[in-house]
């Protein structure tokens, strides 16, 4: 059971269905030598103040993210300074490490690792502060983890802060490409970038309508899945019109989750047949609505395919791509075990557009436009197997998460779907969505060469997971009451 449970050493902690922000005291663990959860002043189970400010902080993360050009940094910084404060604050009253699951101890691992082997191969290959400063927001961020997993943070924090997101990113795209008539909705950041970390927090702000719908009274039931569901289009709008192909991919991507959160809800008759009619209203009125410029994308994207591999034109944002996996391939052959490192690599690879091997214009660029085929060039095979990690790891915890329940949550009519359980399949659908659509944008991007993308990433699994932990150890507590 250890790796289904903070050990039951915790104190209980309930919800108020009328209010998701609140937390109410519980029936008390009354295990021998049972220590409660925190030593904080007042009732057990009652979060303190610093444990709302890591809440908004951790919601902050994607809420300001599209809001400002540096805006992804406010909530990380926020929230890496209250897990300072709540560590140093419960540090004798807590086993911070050793009552984690073993699959969260696994992640904090992979993010800790993914940050000192990036460092401190930067550091011997001398390429100097930028390759040991990006890293190490992993590291931050697994800190993080391994103190969110530990606080009373509600997931509606991190919910309101993923249907913000959606919401204000959708509007800044609206905004910029259809308003003002820009080409592209280029955000405040990288255009590439935001069209990536657009339609990764709009599909996991669908991914979580089982939460919203589990709301109670019915006011909040809709109101919560009114945000969500307006976030979800606003990331995924902002997506398409932003022109960024490889955030395009990411819808595709998560289908298998999605049918999978319908087999968990039981509802995959209805998923199978609703899914359709969905996918071609929406893909289809963005494709046939030229001020989106999505058909234009796409025909541009299938043109310079059949040029590269019919008519050996290798001109264009896909063919220079194609070049450039090309042009890892080799630099990978060349050192497979450790890679070469960021400046040889970039190096070699001009070296190959001026030998001819790929074209001169695809050896110019400052990253391979593939998360697999970049860390295979610079970091080898031990690169690639930390970053699979990275990415796998939270996948696979969520994977399991639904089942985690213990016979207490589980009803006696196995056709009934109980509001606890819509909670943790929300939540799961959520934490598998969000790696899996960086996953597939990443087929034509490298998300972890931006600060926007290191920093989003990190934190979001750091928050999506954490509350899991919490979340997930609730039943557990009530069952050993």
């Amino acid at each position: 059971m250890r790796d289904n449970t903070l050990c039951a050493n915790l104190s209980t902690f309930q919800t108020d269905p009328g209010n998701p922000f609140s937390v109410t005291t519980g029936a008390t663990d009354s295990l021998a030598g049972a220590k409660p959860r925190h030593d904080a002043p007042g009732m057990p189970g009652s979060p303190t103040r610093l444990e709302h400010g890591l809440g908004l902080s951790l919601g902050l993360v994607p809420a300001l993210a599209f809001l400002h050009p540096t805006g992804y940094s406010v909530g990380p910084v926020l929230l890496l300074l209250g897990s300072i404060a709540f560590w140093v604050r419960h540090r004798h009253a807590h086993r911070f490490w050793a009552d984690l699951p073993t699959s969260v101890k696994l992640i904090i691992i992979a993010l800790a690792t993914y940050a000192l082997v990036w460092m401190t191969d930067g550091l011997i290959r001398g390429e100097g502060v930028r390759d040991t400063d990006r890293p190490s927001r992993f590291l931050f961020a697994a800190f993080c983890l391994l103190v969110i997993a530990h606080a009373r943070i509600h997931a509606a924090w991190l919910w309101a802060g993923i249907a913000f997101g959606g919401i204000s990113t959708g509007a800044l795209a609206i905004g910029q490409k259809l308003i003002d008539g820009a080409s592209r909705a280029t955000g405040m950041t990288q255009t590439v970038q935001y069209g990536n970390l657009s339609m990764a927090v709009g599909l996991t702000c669908l991914a979580g309508l089982p939460w919203a719908l589990a709301r109670e009274p019915r006011d909040a039931r809709v109101i919560w899945t009114a945000a969500m569901v307006i976030g979800g289009m606003g990331g995924v709008l902002a997506g398409f019109l932003s022109g960024t192909r490889g955030s395009w991919l990411a819808l595709i991507a998560v289908l298998p989750v999605a049918l999978w959160t319908a087999v968990q809800l039981r509802q995959v008759r209805r998923f199978l047949l609703g899914l359709p009619v969905v996918l071609t209203l929406a893909i289809g009125g963005l494709y046939l609505t030229p001020e989106t410029s999505v058909k234009a994308r796409f025909d541009t994207a299938v043109d310079q395919i059949h040029d590269y591999f019919v008519e050996d034109k290798k001109t264009g944002s896909v063919p220079y791509r194609l070049e450039m996996w090309k042009g890892a391939w080799v630099i990978f052959t060349e050192s497979p075990l450790i890679g070469h490192g960021e400046i040889a690599t970039l190096e070699r690879l001009k070296a190959l557009g001026d030998e001819g091997v790929i074209v001169k214009r695809a050896s110019r660029f400052t990253h391979m436009h593939n998360d697999w085929f970049d860390v295979l060039a610079e970091r080898g095979i031990l690169g690639f197997i930390v970053l699979l990690g990275v990415y796998t790891l939270p996948i696979a915890w969520f994977a399991r998460y639904p089942r985690r329940s213990l016979a207490s949550d589980v009803p006696t009519d196995r056709s009934t779907i109980t509001a606890a359980m819509r909670e943790r399949i929300g939540l799961a659908s959520a934490g598998i969505t969000f790696p899996v659509a960086l996953i597939a944008s990443g087929m034509s991007q490298v998300n972890f060469a931006h600060n926007s993308g290191a920093m989003m990433y990190a934190f979001m699994i750091a928050g999506l997971v954490g509350v899991s932990v919490v979340l997930g150890d609730e039943p557990t507590r009530r069952a050993h009451a």
